[in-house]
């Protein structure tokens, strides 16, 4: 295991527990980085420096290469998907997986990064937690690609925006809050924005309102790229081709990867533009979850399909777009409800900075609209003035039947709204 100083003693705990559980192999080691060397007799015993390891390692000048015994379809590491609506589940990924994911990231007619010679090298601030598939599949694509990755410890403001301008940034991996700040945080401007040529944003919904709002401070030539996919994919399913400009899309299908979308009720094929159920197959495709061959028979069907548990469909020209996780479709009066619609729309009100919707149980419509609303500091806004902008915007069964003001909305480290604990939170309220 490998870990930083600012987290070891979080890893030693976990770790005691797997030590009662038997979960350890006997030759288990943590590993810490240290970027400053001085910090290595700050360690607690046991734990052994990365730097220490590597510099102990023997690097022979020959040309003699050892034959890999690492075979393509062993076990290489195990991700743990986002449990937004319930407790993570561990997914099992191989090595065929892991390469099969950055090759197809890689492809010459879709990719965003630009090759690195002479000349040109890209540069990318890295302030995600790489422990999340996203980040990790995109560390090693930059990797692959030889670019400059810029590493920062946590998203802190000022060292975020700094490293814009002091490293000349190229790409942004970036989550939907980090989109929101660059468009609306008054502190970022077209300075901080002007080397830029792509960024790429995962691992949640994002409106099109809130790429706009970005944009304004953007480059003209700068390529938004939307990313899809799942921890149970490696990373990517789709992502919008470098160059095009459909900012509502999660982008088309990459290379090597089959896309269908099914009937939520008979599992038929669909067709353009008909919302349904998307389902995948490709070399990026995990092996199942640990210790939990249900789930994985549940998910993925005698056809080899895994079905993603999103609610999506795609048009004529092959680009997808999402709605929203199945499970997370509220059904009101017999309709389904996506949540993540709502969501866009209220954050799109000026005095609104974030917005989570949940159902709740309702005798009379089944299930009754809760929003939990974050307001920006400033001129205030009523229940009143939100449920009439609403009404000019969505279908009468979609208005919300309750408003809850909070300081924050909970989410997880890749922007994902925790829609479980916004629930705990109406239980306490009521």
């Amino acid at each position: 295991m490998i870990t930083f100083p600012q987290k070891v003693q979080d890893v030693i705990k976990a770790v005691e527990n797997l030590k009662i559980d038997k979960c350890l192999p006997p030759n288990f080691k943590i590993l810490c980085i240290i970027i400053d060397e001085k910090s290595n007799t700050n360690l607690p015993e046991g734990i052994i420096s990365l730097n220490d390891v590597v510099k102990r390692s023997p690097v022979t000048d020959n040309n003699e290469t050892t034959p890999s015994s690492i075979a393509d379809e062993s076990l290489a590491f195990i991700s743990h998907s986002s449990g937004t609506t319930g407790l993570p589940k561990g997914v099992c990924l191989t090595h065929k997986n892991v390469v099969a994911s950055i090759l197809q990231m890689m492809e010459k007619h879709t990719t965003f990064f630009k090759e690195t010679n002479d000349n040109y090298q890209d540069v990318i601030p890295l302030f995600l937690p790489i422990f999340h598939n996203y980040a990790l599949e995109m560390t090693l694509c930059a990797l692959y690609n030889g670019s400059k990755i810029v590493t920062l410890p946590k998203f802190e403001e000022k060292s975020f925006l700094s490293t814009f301008t002091q490293y000349k940034a190229t790409i942004l991996f970036a989550v939907p809050p980090t989109i929101l700040f660059l468009g609306s945080n008054p502190s970022v401007t077209e300075e901080h924005l002007k080397y830029l040529r792509v960024i790429c944003s995962a691992a949640a919904p994002l409106g099109k309102d809130d790429i706009e709002r970005c944009l304004k401070k953007a480059p003209k030539n700068i390529n938004i790229i939307q990313g899809y996919g799942q921890t149970e994919a490696m990373c990517f399913l789709t992502h919008t081709p470098y160059g095009h400009r459909n900012n509502s899309s999660i982008g088309k299908a990459l290379a090597n990867t089959e896309l269908k979308v099914v009937d939520l009720l008979t599992g038929k094929s669909k067709g353009p533009n008909e919302e349904g159920e998307i389902c995948f197959r490709g070399p990026q495709m995990s092996m199942g979850y640990l210790n939990n061959p249900e789930a994985t028979k549940e998910a993925k069907d005698a056809e080899g399909w895994f079905h993603t548990g999103d609610v999506g469909y795609y048009d004529k020209d092959g680009f997808f777009y999402i709605v929203d996780r199945i499970k997370e479709m509220i059904k009101v009066k017999g309709y389904q409800v996506a949540p993540a619609e709502l969501e866009h729309v209220l954050r799109s009100i000026p005095e609104i900075e974030a917005a989570g919707v949940i159902g709740v149980p309702d005798s009379r419509k089944g299930e009754a609209l809760v929003a939990f609303i974050k307001k920006k500091e400033g001129p205030s806004i009523t229940e009143r003035s939100i449920h009439e902008f609403l009404a000019t915007k969505v279908a009468p069964f979609k208005l919300i039947d309750k408003y809850i003001y909070v300081e924050s909305i909970p989410t997880n480290q890749s922007g994902k709204i925790l829609r479980k604990k916004l629930k705990n939170m109406y239980k306490i309220m009521n």
